[in-house]
């Protein structure tokens, strides 16, 4: 079968964008008991999937409150203690807006700590890796006078045993360098076991990226937590934890471990392409891929840069570039043969299989069919999650978490808007090509040469990228960035397959070779190591040999993966392990098996949006309920233990307003308005104990100021101010003892360089 042919197949279910995922988590049953063979995301950890799932639905549910900009993240990227002490403190936006499935991650470990290095102190103001700016702590546990809860080797107590007793602040000595991507924070706490209820805060830098409060009595369990960030802009900082009791008896929070990783999202071979649509194109799928990446179903290499980035109110502009090898002949003109960009987006009539048939084109190759139901309405495909609607000369896509896109009568994108009416709009020319994309004076605009290729994208402060092309074959050859550096491409004779691609030093950063129906085989990193080879012989199923290791994907007459099967590292049986997934009709998984033979089953609503019950291995019951507008309404775990989530703002039908935790704690939420100047974001954040923090933003929803422990001697705020295209450039935390200005300069490149 051939790219073009595959393509057309939409209504055989081979979109991939139509697929559930298999997800994997660090937490609990993966970290520690599987070897390197399964580190790349195929572990089908059961539990953890069910966790990842249940957290695709949860995303949606979060406030927004928008921290240094760009645009970062945080949100919680597993299911403890009922989500018990969730913390709205940044944006957080559903992981997928028409298929609503969850994103796997794995992840590089860049800081861990569990204390067993530490000497047995009470109290001690010393520590190897972190320093003590306030107050002392304990280190106790395993083999030591005191351990309260044994088994768990070294932890601290985090309300040192000193005279007199002094709620500690640590903060670690090492500061980290975020770049752009995902990040996850792990850390463990219990309640202290002896006396009375405690609070501690935990934040990253100044807080603006991650800043979160936990209250515990002296009973609350040990809990790992985990928080994923999303990082736009270089970001440094440290990681700090601050107790906070109001007796100060020495008997405070207790510490076990931290760990600080970076990760990446494991995304299926046509639904990488970035996140400008916040991201509607982030469909994972259950079909892994390899390499740089390969898709082992149908051998497609599917290969992005991102060139420029800006954030706006509600998303973020960008341009990103993708190129796909099986669809060399859907994208031809643009950006030549097989690439497209974020924004190549339309509704489409003329190029469906059947009548009475629109398909959305998605950025990332895939078509989503709506089938006409003669009144104005259309009917989607299965396991889209996303409804249409012709009003007028326009119709109107709004996806499962109310993200609403706007098209006119000839399909062409007209806008994007977020649920709180933030909006990035799209002109075109008369040829129908995109000249800007923008939201105010936030902008980018396209030019195009003589042949309607694209020719350069400049946003708002003059920052030009420059694409060139073949003159024979017509292919994208050489991308100049902001700072004049070219990245080159290069092609397998007139087939237009991209074969290497080097960097603007020289180096190769990744070399792919073909058969002759189109499909990578082989793939190289610049040293000329073999890093990933594809065997296509046997039906409906692929054997990839990966850095040495060997695994066999099989795929049902739907081209749909339902099985893996892992080999020793030599290829031979003996010590093969096997995952099975089953589908619904939404292509949902209703059923997974994971390597260990362990079953779990999964429940969704009809329209395949929402999954609604989750009955694990060990037969461990979790129930959710949701409302009209896929809010998630209430948690009830195995244990009976309900969590509520509100929805109180009419204006505002998405916006959570109170949460309430298993314990009966409250945390309560208020937005932005339109007086505000961009509406639906975290305006106040009041936690269980009272404690007010507040927000304010820019006109392009950035944060501009924030206070927390608002209204008391304790307020510290911050200020935040913002270059043309939304760089922060300082940053003033002021408290009743002290004032500090920060300043960051960057090159042309969006490098900070001091």
């Amino acid at each position: 079968m051939n790219e073009s042919t595959e393509l057309r197949n939409i209504h055989t279910y081979t979109n991939k964008g139509m697929r559930p995922v298999t997800t994997q988590s660090n937490k609990l049953y993966i970290q520690g008991n599987r070897s390197p063979l399964w580190k790349r995301g195929f572990a089908l950890s059961v539990s953890l999937i069910t966790v990842a799932i249940l957290l695709a639905s949860l995303f949606a549910i979060i406030p927004s409150a928008q921290a240094k900009e760009p645009p970062r993240h945080s949100i919680e990227s597993t299911f403890p203690e009922s989500f018990q002490n969730k913390s709205p403190n940044s944006p957080v936006e559903t992981a997928q807006e028409i298929y609503s499935e969850a994103t796997p991650m794995t992840t590089t470990v860049l800081f861990e700590e569990n204390f067993e290095s530490e000497p047995c102190q009470v109290p001690t103001v010393t520590l190897t890796n972190w320093d003590v700016l306030v107050g002392s702590v304990d280190v106790i546990g395993s083999g030591c006078k005191f351990d309260f809860v044994p088994g768990n080797g070294k932890y601290l107590d985090m309300d040192g045993t000193s005279v007199p007793c002094t709620n500690a602040i640590i903060q670690t000595k090492s500061s980290f360098t975020l770049t752009p991507g995902l990040y996850q924070v792990q850390f463990s706490l219990s309640g202290s076991r002896r006396d009375d209820a405690n609070t501690i805060e935990v934040r990253f830098g100044d807080g603006t990226l991650f800043n979160e409060s936990f209250t515990m009595d002296r009973d609350f369990p040990q809990t790992t937590f985990t928080r994923t960030l999303s990082v736009t802009t270089p970001t440094t900082g440290k990681i700090t934890f601050e107790h906070q009791s109001l007796v100060g008896d020495c008997e405070g929070i207790l510490l076990f471990s931290v760990k600080l990783s970076k990760g990446s999202s494991l995304l299926g071979p046509m639904t990488q392409g970035g996140d400008s649509f916040c991201p509607i194109t982030d469909a994972s799928s259950a079909d892994p891929t390899v390499g740089g990446p390969i898709s082992p179903r149908n051998g497609n290499l599917n290969y992005s840069e991102t060139d420029l980035v800006i954030p706006v109110s509600g998303c973020r502009l960008e341009f990103q570039r993708t190129y796909i090898s099986e669809a060399r002949s859907v994208y031809t003109d643009t950006l030549g043969y097989g690439w497209t960009h974020n924004y190549a987006m339309r509704l489409d009539s003329t190029n469906t299989m059947l009548s009475d048939t629109l398909e959305l084109q998605l950025p990332n190759g895939s078509r989503v069919p709506f089938f006409d139901n003669g009144d104005g309405t259309y009917t989607p495909y299965a396991g889209v999650t996303a409804d249409l609607v012709q009003i007028g000369s326009t119709y109107v896509i709004t996806g499962f978490n109310q993200k609403v896109y706007t098209f006119d009568a000839q399909g062409l994108l007209l806008e994007k808007a977020d649920p709180y009416g933030n909006v990035i709009t799209f002109t075109y020319n008369l040829n129908d090509q995109l000249i800007q994309a923008g939201q105010g004076s936030r902008t980018l605009s396209y030019a195009y040469d003589g042949l309607g290729r694209l020719a350069t994208v400049t946003d708002n402060l003059s920052r030009t990228v420059f694409l060139e092309y073949d003159a024979v074959n017509g292919d994208l050859t050489t991308v100049t960035d902001t700072l004049g550096l070219a990245t080159t491409y290069e092609y397998s004779g007139t087939t237009h397959l991209l074969t290497k691609v080097t960097d603007p030093s020289g180096t190769v950063l990744e070399e792919t070779a073909y058969d002759n129906e189109g499909r990578a085989v082989q793939q190289w990193d610049g040293a000329g190591n073999l890093l990933v080879e594809i065997d296509y012989s046997i039906a409906n199923s692929r054997v990839v040999t990966e850095n040495g290791v060997v695994m066999t994907y099989t795929y049902d007459t739907r081209n749909t993966l339902v099985g893996i099967q892992y080999a020793c590292t030599d290829g031979t049986a003996g010590c093969q392990a096997n995952s099975n997934i089953a589908y619904d009709g939404n292509f949902k998984q209703d059923n997974v098996v994971d390597l260990n033979g362990n079953p779990t089953s999964l429940s969704w609503n009809p329209g395949g949006s929402n999954l609604e019950y989750v009955n694990d291995a060990l037969g461990n019951e979790t129930f959710l309920s949701y409302d009209s507008t896929n809010n998630l309404t209430q948690t009830v775990d195995a244990r009976g233990i309900s969590s509520s989530y509100f929805y109180a703002n009419a204006s505002f039908p998405t916006f959570l307003t109170r949460m309430t935790d298993g314990l009966g704690n409250s945390t309560l939420y208020t937005p932005t308005t339109l007086a505000d100047g961009v509406p639906g974001l975290l305006k106040q954040q009041e936690d269980p104990n009272g404690k007010i923090t507040s927000y304010s933003y820019n006109d392009f929803g950035q944060m501009s100021q924030t206070v927390v422990a608002a209204g008391t001697a304790e307020a510290i705020t911050s200020t935040y101010g913002y270059d043309a295209i939304g760089r922060l450039t300082t940053t003033t935390q002021t408290s009743a003892a002290e004032s500090r200005t920060s300043l960051n300069v960057y090159d042309n490149g969006n490098r900070l360089i001091a």
